[in-house]
């Protein structure tokens, strides 16, 4: 009975986002204590400390982007801001509540004080400034169309979502996060070639991200392209040591080369990683058995899987024992 290849993530290419990474209850919860630091500070007619966790609520959590914010009637309207941090926040008290007109204007005069400010504009829709999106540097139009791409790609609108990263692209041709959704959105069409470009043009642009290797390692594997994906798989590993998922997809990739030696070396680490994985010692079992000849060990991973995946343990005991 062969061994049999599982590329784990061979399916699951990483989208990158705003939130891309963060734990989604951390976020929540963090989101909404701003909020409600937010909403004391307006209750104490401290406007300007008020709209400040206001901001830092939605740059947690874009959902609450269309909030209600609990500013006083027309009480800003006698704000008087003379730095830059204080037109911003001013602004986005206008812009909270709908005066757009009002907003832009105050916005730039804060960019004419200090235009390092514009990194907090990381989405209000005016085209003036840079945002920070994932600790890169974009445009709010660039922004604005990679939300657009996600949203589409998320519902099933492969093609909607490529236009949207394609405008992305237009808007800021450095924008290595848009390059690599794109890529995810052609591989979705089977359309490979395509992706594994919009992938080297994203590690181009910023060659430190191990999810564009690890996107690109997948695509090289759907291609049968063996050797290349090992060699993106491992790129990953050296900017990310501690992450487990390219660990598995390059022993699984070793297993198709029958380089089943590398393979063991690959799950060892994987399951050091991910300790409660149970396809880490899956894979180890059915290595130690078929290719080492070691009953011994691949005994050890059974007795690991039968307390975390009982259907793979089965699986497993069927294949040592039958």
């Amino acid at each position: 009975m062969p061994i049999i290849d599982l590329h784990f993530y061979g399916n699951e290419r990483e989208f990158v986002s705003m939130e891309n990474g963060k734990d989604d209850y951390n976020i929540k919860e963090l989101a909404k204590f701003y909020y409600n630091l937010g909403v004391s500070f307006s209750f104490l007619d401290l406007y300007y400390y008020a709209a400040d966790f206001y901001i830092k609520a939605v740059d947690v959590d874009l959902n609450y982007k269309n909030s209600s914010f609990s500013f006083g009637d027309n009480v800003f309207e006698e704000l008087e801001p003379s730095s830059a941090e204080e037109y911003y926040l001013l602004g986005f008290i206008y812009y909270s509540q709908g005066d757009k007109e009002t907003a832009g204007s105050l916005y730039l005069q804060a960019l004419e004080k200090a235009p390092e400010i514009a990194k907090r504009f990381n989405y209000q829709e005016y085209e003036f400034g840079e945002v920070t999106v994932k600790d890169e540097q974009t445009t709010p139009m660039a922004s604005k169309y990679l939300r657009e791409g996600l949203k589409n790609h998320e519902e099933g609108r492969i093609g909607e979502a490529i236009t949207a990263y394609q405008k992305a692209i237009e808007s800021d041709p450095g924008f290595s996060i848009a390059y690599n959704n794109l890529g995810n959105a052609y591989a979705d069409l089977n359309q490979y070639e395509k992706a594994i470009d919009a992938y080297l043009k994203a590690i181009e642009r910023d060659p430190n991200d191990a999810d564009y290797y690890k996107n690109l390692g997948n695509t090289y594997i759907d291609l049968n392209q063996y050797e290349k994906a090992i060699g993106a798989y491992l790129k990953a590993n050296e900017i990310e040591p501690e992450d487990a998922r390219a660990y598995f997809n390059l022993g699984s990739t070793y297993i198709d080369l029958n380089q089943y030696n590398k393979a063991i070396s690959a799950f060892q680490r994987a399951i050091e990683l991910a300790p409660h994985d149970a396809r880490g010692y899956y894979m180890l079992g059915q290595l130690y058995f078929y290719a080492q000849n070691d009953l011994s060990k691949a005994e050890k991973m059974l007795e690991q899987l039968e307390t975390l995946d009982y259907e793979l343990y089965l699986d497993l005991y069927n294949r040592i024992y039958q």
